[in-house]
This record gives structure tokens, sequence and C-alpha cells, in this order.
């Protein structure tokens, strides 16, 4: 299975959290712009420098750098769209966003938001690992590596 299908599988089965755990952030954000388009569903992404926004339009939503506030912005939306939270993991000791979390997952068969954590690394805590669904991008093949160069080389001799 495709990594785009796979991804498309765990977000079609309304799975209330999606970890994530990759280096290429661009990759997995654009298999998720792909399934909210063709979903019809709205895309956010906070970051700890930018805070919650929306995608691609990068209106931010106000007062939601810190963390426990984009999730409680994020609880209290009744927008159902997709929330992916970039470096997260670096917060999921605090017991707050733990239970703010939970609170939102337990939401998720009558809201269906969706939240999605990515990472280079990712441990799910304990308190969140039954309604968890993993996700980890595949390596390109050779081939593709290859087929990278080659046009990457080609666009330099170009210039």
């Amino acid at each position: 299975m495709t990594d785009i299908k796979e991804l498309e599988s765990l977000l079609s089965a309304k799975m209330p959290i999606v970890a994530v755990e990759s280096h290429e952030e661009q990759k997995v954000l654009l298999m998720l712009e792909r399934f909210s388009t063709l979903n019809a569903r709205t895309l956010f992404v906070w970051s700890i420098t930018r805070g919650l926004r929306r995608h691609p339009t990068c209106e931010t939503t106000f007062n939601t750098q810190a963390i426990e506030e984009a999730l409680r912005h994020v609880e209290s939306s009744p927008q159902n769209a997709i929330y992916l939270f970039l470096d997260a993991h670096s917060f999921f000791g605090e017991p707050v966003v733990i239970r703010t979390i939970k609170d939102i997952a337990q939401k998720a068969e009558y809201s269906h938001r969706m939240l999605v954590f990515l990472s280079a690394k990712l441990e799910v805590p304990d308190a969140i690992v039954r309604i968890t669904a993993r996700f980890k991008p595949s390596l390109p093949d050779t081939a593709a590596i290859q087929k990278t160069v080659h046009q990457k080389a080609a666009r330099y001799r170009e210039t």
C-alpha cells in the first residue's frame, strides 16, 4: 500500500489521533492537504513558533502559540477539521496537554476532529496509545533517489 493510501485509510477510519513519525514534514503535509481537499475538510497546522494556522492561507488563530491554548481552541471549535501539530512530542509529559488531547479524542465520534502529531521521533504516551493510530512513511527506494538526483542535476545544469 502506498504511503498516501495508508495515511488516507487511517484518516478515513476516523481515528481521533494519528501519530506520524517522519523527518519529511513537507511530504506528510502534502498528503494531509490532499486528503483534506478531497474530503472537504479544513487543515490547520500548529507549531510552537507560529501557533495554529489555517493551511494553506496561513491565517493565524489568535493566542494559540502555546500548545495548551491551541488544544483548547481545537476542543471548543465547531470545525470538523484536521489539526496537524508539528514537534508537539516535547509537551507529552504535561498532564494538562494529555488530558486535553484525551478530551478532544473522546468527542471524536460526534465532532470528527482529528489530531495529527508529526515528529521525527515520536513516543505516544500510555494514556493515549489505545486511541492513536501510528503511521511511518516509507523511505524512497534506490530508483526514486536516483530519479530525484537526476532531476536536481538537470535543473542545476539549466541554470
